[in-house]
């Protein structure tokens, strides 16, 4: 198994396992409408997932060599035999689906195909960090909503502080393959004519970039994903505290009422629970209803 199926697949276990847990979904950084954490676990691994697929399909692309075009592409001094021969028997004892390319020439020159590897390889790098981040943002002390496993301490001077290192590393990694990726296309546009010379730094970057991903979709499960813990009691109370729920009370009582409620927990430092049973807007066992998982996470409104 990859270590990015790996991570597709921890991404999904916390999917399952959260699903029903629910949270405020933010937009800059602020309450928004309500999700589960169990949501936000799952657009990960969707991201994860085209990523995975996009890795998958770029072997088509650097499948096809030069070899038989001796010198610049025009076959000269290698055997015909030999030109159509070669790719065939390197298959064999490679076991990889090499082809010839139909243009020697061409297949010489230019290099593209690596910048477009090298670019799936940033969309996964991209995504990591964008989920690094998540997760640094839920996992801190303004927002609490879950913790990531204590892996070293995090000062000398300061007792019991423990940093998130490895969404740290995820976000280090994915930097330095961005900087990778920029280097490759840089390389890659700096070729002359019939020959591009940087060939050996496109191909030992592109390499490096690949191994460097690896050995963080493999960190990233064995010490963050597989251990991450929700803290449930800080979810609901950021949950019912938040505006996230008001929203979703609009259809029962309208924009100026929802709103309402709104102010009345601002002013009064009070869940929306508590705000209601004040101003005596709905029946709780009506705003229990409403405040379900499977009222407020199902898609669009029903009749």
């Amino acid at each position: 198994m990859t270590a990015i199926e790996k991570l597709q697949l921890a991404l999904q276990e916390k999917e399952r396992t959260y699903a029903g847990l629910l949270k405020s979904g933010r937009t800059q950084y602020q309450a928004a409408v309500p999700v589960s954490l169990g949501m936000e676990f799952g657009a990960w691994a969707e991201a994860v997932a085209r990523d995975r697929w996009r890795v998958y399909k770029s072997l088509e692309r650097i499948k096809v060599v030069n070899i038989g075009g001796t010198a610049v592409g025009t076959g000269i001094t290698a055997p015909r035999q030999y030109i159509f021969r070669v790719i065939d028997n390197l298959r064999k004892i490679t076991g990889l689906r090499i082809a010839r390319a139909e243009n020697l020439l061409e297949a010489t020159s230019n290099n593209d195909a690596y910048v477009e590897v090298s670019g799936i390889i940033r969309a996964h790098a991209s995504n990591l960090i964008k989920i690094a981040n998540d997760l640094r943002y839920l996992s801190a002390d303004d927002c609490g909503e879950i913790s990531l496993k204590p892996l070293l301490r995090g000062s000398s001077i300061m007792p019991g502080k423990v940093n998130p290192v490895m969404p740290e590393l995820m976000v280090q990694a994915g930097l330095k393959v961005l900087g990778n990726d920029s280097m490759i296309a840089q390389a890659v546009s700096s070729g002359h004519l019939e020959l591009n010379p940087f060939l050996p730094l496109i191909t030992y970057t592109l390499i490096e970039s690949i191994q460097i991903l690896q050995r963080v979709d493999r960190k990233t499960c064995q010490y963050c994903i597989n251990d991450i813990s929700a803290n449930e009691e800080r979810l609901q109370a950021n949950f019912y505290r938040s505006n996230a729920l008001v929203t979703a009370l609009i259809p029962n009582l309208g924009y100026t009422r929802a709103e309402a409620i709104w102010k009345y927990m601002q002013e009064n430092h009070l869940d929306i629970k508590q705000a209601n049973a004040a101003l005596g807007f709905l029946d709780p066992t009506e705003l229990d209803n409403i405040l379900t998982a499977e009222n407020l996470l199902t898609l669009g409104e029903t009749d």
